[in-house]
Parts: structure tokens; sequence; C-alpha cells
């Protein structure tokens, strides 16, 4: 919360003015000669108003000038004259050869929260109004040194003397200063508001992009001073660095690293290597190509005309040992003989050469045994005498007086192992519903042979297995009271 002014007199002091600059973070400004006395002012961008000369906050000063406003203000400090009643109020014009210092950087700001203290822009002079007391409960202890205060416009001055820095309730930041306008010095103010001075505390270069620029100066005296294009003032390159090492410079490498290089010749890469076909003379890119009778560059088309041609290779029939062009002339034979026209492969049961055609177990060519195949078990009705291959024909049994089984069984098959056929022989000794299957090594069915009533009697199936892969399989005879299982084994 800020105060507004309090104006009160003294029988020694012409104008007092106390301030609240007790906030931590917010200015008070205020401006001299309204109404003939200072008042507290809320300036819109105070760093380029002049409607204020003097700010406080806590126990800092700034003036309307250097890095605080655009004004012309400034301050003048005397710490040897210090003030007292007698020599304030005989002071009334501002010294010969004072000099007034513009606000800048100071390294004494508090910071309430971490105890450190950092730099903030106030006015140098002004900052030894007083100093705080660490070992006297931190009380404020007050210089008296005699201070000008040049108002924004550097027209008007002002002595001050700081006498207080608390309210009634002992609350810091609360500053009262006595003040009183007096009269400029009695040689002349220079442009910079200097009495006696020579423009030279504010001239300078006013230009901010400069070299040289002075933030302080309010003449520019042309000592303005630029980098060199593509540099800063502390003469470092700031844009990039060309691979001559030039900055700013416009050269670049080629695809093969060289600096303004015009890169690798043409059909060759950067290491010299050809990255495109050489022709017949070795020449990276070139165009000469073999003729037909095999010269670089030349221009025959046609072989028979070259000399050494003919067939070249030697297993052709027409090879040609003194030949070194191959002229396509070669002659081969026909598969499975040789060039006189012999056979030299296998000739199969059809006479023919290289055939594949083969005998049966029965002796006929391409057969499929069937011609000799038969019941080949004389004591069946179905006995074949020529049969050499049994087929599983045989059913019924030769003698009338047959003895039936005295119990169902499962007999082993045979042959086991087997390949392509093997017989399962097995008894059924009553009329009775007879399942008999045949399974794969995962339990797969692969062939019902029966499924419902049987007759009594001796039985035998012959299984053909060439469809399957090898491995094994099993047999499986069941009826409503017996249960019987076999394994065989299929070896292709």
């Amino acid at each position: 919360m800020k105060m507004c002014l309090l104006i009160f007199f003294t029988p020694i002091f012409t104008s007092t003015f106390t301030v609240d600059a007790s906030d931590w973070s917010d200015w008070v400004y205020i401006k001299f000669d309204i109404l003939g006395s200072a008042a507290q002012v809320y300036p819109d961008s105070p760093e380029d108003n002049l409607a204020w000369d003097i700010a406080c906050l806590r126990y800092h000063f700034r003036t309307n000038s250097g890095m605080s406003g655009a004004g012309n203000g400034g301050a003048y400090v005397d710490s040897v004259n210090i003030w007292n009643s007698e020599l304030y109020s005989g002071f009334n014009q501002v010294p010969i050869n004072s000099v007034f210092v513009k606000d800048s950087l100071v390294g004494s700001f508090y910071d309430i929260e971490t105890h450190d203290m950092y730099p903030g822009i106030a006015n140098p002079a002004l900052e030894s109004w007083g100093s705080i007391d660490i070992n006297n409960n931190y009380l404020m202890e007050y210089s008296n040194n005699q201070y000008i205060v040049r108002d924004a416009l550097g027209s008007s001055f002002y002595k001050i003397w700081v006498v207080n820095y608390y309210n009634e309730n002992g609350t810091s930041g609360h500053i009262t200063f006595v003040y009183d306008e007096i009269s400029p010095c009695s040689i002349g103010h220079d442009d910079c508001g200097d009495c006696g001075g020579d423009n030279t505390l504010c001239s300078g270069c006013k230009d901010a992009d400069s070299c040289t620029y002075s933030p302080n100066a309010t003449i520019d005296n042309g000592t303005c001073d630029y980098p060199d294009d593509n540099y800063d003032c502390f003469d470092n390159c700031i844009v990039e660095v060309d691979c001559n090492g030039v900055c700013g410079g416009s050269a670049v490498e080629d695809e093969c690293g060289v600096c303004q290089g015009t890169g690798p010749a043409e059909n060759f890469d950067c290491q010299g290597n050809c990255v495109v076909d050489a022709d017949c003379n070795g020449i990276c890119g070139g165009v000469d190509e073999l003729d037909a009778c095999g010269n670089c560059g030349g221009v025959e088309v046609d072989v028979s005309n070259c000399s050494g041609s003919g067939c070249t290779d030697q297993v052709a029939c027409n090879y040609n040992s003194n030949a070194f062009i191959d002229d396509g002339s070669c002659n081969y034979p026909i598969d499975s003989f040789d060039c006189d026209g012999d056979c030299v492969k296998e000739i199969d049961c059809n006479g023919i050469c290289g055939g594949l055609s083969s005998e049966d177990e029965c002796g006929v060519c391409d057969g499929d045994s069937s011609s000799c195949s038969g019941c080949t078990n004389s004591d069946f009705i179905e006995y074949d005498s020529n049969a050499i291959i049994d087929d599983g024909s045989c059913f019924t049994l030769s003698n009338s007086e047959i003895d039936l089984p005295i119990g169902f069984n499962l007999i082993q098959a045979y042959p086991n192992p087997f390949n392509s056929h093997t017989t399962i022989v097995y008894t059924v000794p009553e009329y009775d519903n007879i399942s008999l299957q045949i399974y794969n090594i995962n339990g797969k069915i692969l062939e019902e042979v029966e499924n419902g009533y049987m007759y009594p009697g001796n039985y035998s199936y012959r299984w053909d297995a060439s469809v399957h892969g090898s491995g094994i399989y099993m047999v499986r005879m069941q009826s409503n009271s017996y249960f019987e299982s076999s394994k065989i084994v299929f070896l292709k």
C-alpha cells in the first residue's frame, strides 16, 4: 500500500516530505514543484517519462537519468561538508565545478527471501545517505551527506537532507527528507547540467547499436564506432565461417570435402574409383565394345567372317580344337545318347534308352502285380496254384469239418514289419457284433475293416498302406465281450 505525501514545516527547514517506500518491489515516484511542493506521482512507463524527478524503494533512490529514465537528472554528493541546521539554511546555490552522477547499476539491493545482495538500478551518489548497523539491532545510521538533485528537465536543483527511515510505529522504509530548491551555480551549467562543465559528462555515442554506446550520453560527440560486417564489437564472428575460415565467406566444400572444389571427375567417386562400367579398352565410362571377332572397337558383326571361329565347347559333337572364337555352330547329342547315337543309360523293360518302366513282382513290364496275385493257401477253396502273391482272397476253408475257433483272437499280422501290404488274421467264435479298425499313432481311424455282426469263423484282411507314410500303426478288434489291439510297422 502506497501512502500519500505528508508536508509539514519547521522553523529550520522549508519543506519536508515523507514517502512510504516500504514495498520490496514497487518504486514510489516523486515530482518536485507541484503547486510549490513535492508530491507522489504515478507515471506510465517511468523509464520514458519526464513527469517524475526522484523515486524511492526501501533505502534506495533513483533520479530521472541514466539507466532509470530518459531525463537529464542526476545527483551531487558532498560527504565532507555534511549537513547541519546552519549549513543547510545557508546553502542556496549549486557549488562551482559540481558533478552530477547519473543512475546506473549498484550492488546493494537486498533479497528478503534469500537474504542475499543483488544488483539493481539506482543513483550511486544517493546510496550513501545512510547505512544499516547490523551490530545495533539493524538500525539505520544517517550520514548527513550533502545532496543536490537535478530534476528531470535538468533545469532545477534541490538540496536534500535525509533525516529519518521509520514511521511512528518504527517500521522501516518510510523515508523522510528535507528539500528546497536552490539556484544554479554562478558560472553557469553546461548542456549536461553540470556547474562549470564542458559537456564531457553527458557527451558520447548515443547510438545503442554502436560499440562505444554511452547510455548516459545526451550529446552525441561523433565517437560512435561500429564493428566490421559479420563481427560484433568484441571482434567475434557472429555469422557462419566458410570452409576457408572466412567469417561470412561464401566458399563451400564439394561432395568430396574439398573447399571450393568441383567434385569428382565424371564417372569416378571421391576416392578415384570408377563407378560405372569400363569399356573393352578399360576406359571408365568408355563406349567401345568387342565386335563379333573379339576386336575392341571393331565393326565385324558376322562371326563366320572371323579367323579362328568354330565350336569351342569340348562336350559338343563338332568341337574344333583349333577354334578360339565360338561361332554358335556347336552340335550336341540327344539326351541319353552319345555323339555316335549309342545309348549311354540303362534301357528299361520296354526297350527305351533311359526309360522309367520296370517289371512288377509278376515279371510284367509296367504291371501292377495283379497277374500273379491270389489266394496262396491251399487250405482254402479260393486257393490259386499260379498265385505267388497273397492278395487276401482266402475266405473259405476247403475242409467241410472245420473246427470253429474256441475264442476271439487278433492274430499277429504278417509280414510285420511290412512294405505296402500286410495280412491281418482274426477269429470269431460266435455270432457277434465285431469292430475291426486301423489307427495311426495319433489315434486317428484310417480304415474301418469290419463294423457289424459276423458268423463264427477264421478271417483275414490284406491291408494296402501305400497311401500312408512309414510309421507305427495300431489294429484294434472289439466285440461285446472282447477287446484287443496289436502294433504293426510300415517301412517304405
